[in-house]
């Protein structure tokens, strides 16, 4: 038993390890969930551009921000750019309010989001739509720019395995078109399709830049070196001598306050080394802890132990041979018998006690008188024989066993 629990523990450890180690080496899987922050480095993280433009504007022109627009405005003299791209962008009605009043005043808000607030799109009269279908896959799908004389300018190439989201705008209203979205068919016999998803609305002083491709700004966008150049184009709407402000606060990959375990079990190598301590607890537990359980005491009823401790005398007399010593006990346990039972205090030579016994234990007078004159004789013989203490049992269980 003890060498088959050594064994078992042995292959349980093996591939307890062997667990471990394929977990540790092998490929861990790509992340394609978007995500847009600062220090993301999965293909739809934006560390490469973030790293870029912070480069780009140096002497304390570039800014991050870390709250919702109505904290960072409202009490502040800012102006500049203020650049804002993430999949969806929820804001409040303070914070729509606070970044109207903002742009009003001359500023530029740039804004890349696949979805965004009703209220935004319906005050500046336009609307975000996604190209769907399965001809897509059979589409070369490319971003054209225009430069500040309106101009179509370079193609810069958009895998079509991304949601692609194009602006509506009503024909009657006339924004500049900054930037569009061509699909090219392939195989299909279809010509080809022209949609605006850079579009320039003024507001007053200031004005909203629209985009509804924020897969622009992630890293997998920039592993082609070319498409470097629409990211400069499309900054370049900014105001260059201005300050820019990075909002870092609408993104999906925000980083929030996390508690320690979810610290752990947010980083790979610490994940693993969690379960292992977690797996090392459950094999102690089942292990050693089963081993060295006390066990718990069985409270049995007390015993009468009188019969056993007379019948250990019994035998160490009878083994000794002390047949006068054992007749001895037995006539006074004779005798006291009688007395507690008949209250008689027998006198073996006495015929008034012979008479007296025979009266209350209704036993016949010459029977009494008989057994009694035996056990006299017994009592005063020298030399008392095992038959001799046989028949003194005889007698004294005939009385106590009635």
């Amino acid at each position: 038993m003890r060498l088959g629990y050594w064994i078992g523990l042995f292959f349980f450890g093996l591939i307890f390890t062997l667990i471990i180690f394929l977990n540790l080496y092998q490929q861990p899987p790509v992340d394609w969930s978007p995500s847009f922050h600062k220090n993301e480095t999965a293909p739809l993280g934006s560390r490469i551009f973030y790293e870029l433009i912070k480069k780009g504007k140096e002497n304390g022109r570039f800014e991050d921000v870390n709250i919702p627009p109505h904290e960072f405005l409202r009490y502040r003299d800012k102006e500049g750019g203020y650049l804002f791209y993430n999949t969806t962008i929820s804001w409040s009605h303070v914070a729509l309010d606070t970044l109207f009043e903002w742009v009003s005043r001359g500023n530029t808000a740039l804004i890349s989001a696949a979805a965004l607030p009703s209220r935004l799109q319906d005050t500046l009269a336009f609307s975000i739509e996604r190209l769907e279908g399965e001809w897509l896959d059979k589409t070369e799908i490319s971003l054209e720019l225009k430069d500040n004389a309106y101009t179509i300018d370079k193609k810069y190439v958009l895998s079509s395995k991304f949601p692609i989201d194009y602006i509506a705008i009503d024909s009657a209203i006339n924004y500049n078109t900054l930037g569009e979205l061509k699909i090219e068919l392939v195989e299909l016999d279809r010509e080809s399709e022209v949609y605006p998803h850079f579009i320039e609305i003024p507001m007053l002083k200031g004005r909203f830049l629209i985009h509804s491709l924020p897969v622009v700004f992630s890293n997998y966008f920039l592993l082609e070196e070319s498409n470097l150049d629409y990211l400069e184009d499309l900054i370049g709407h900014l105001p260059s001598d201005q300050a820019l402000y990075h909002d870092n606060f609408y993104k999906d990959g925000r980083q929030v306050q996390q508690s320690p375990l979810s610290v752990l079990l947010g980083d790979r190598s610490l994940r693993m080394a969690y379960y292992c301590v977690l797996m090392i607890g459950v094999c102690w537990v089942v292990f050693e802890g089963k081993r060295k359980q006390r066990a718990i005491p069985v409270i049995r009823t007390p015993r009468n132990l009188s019969l056993d401790f007379t019948s250990t005398l019994a035998q160490l007399y009878a083994s000794r041979k002390a047949h006068d010593s054992m007749v001895k006990y037995q006539l006074a346990y004779f005798k006291e018998f009688l007395s507690h039972r008949y209250q008689i205090q027998l006198d073996l030579n006495d015929q008034d006690s012979w008479r007296r016994l025979s009266e209350k234990s209704g036993r016949p007078e010459e029977s009494v008188r008989k057994e009694l004159i035996q056990l006299s004789k017994i009592q005063q013989s020298l030399r008392v024989s095992e038959k001799d203490l046989m028949r003194v049992n005889e007698i004294v269980t005939t009385y106590t066993h009635e």
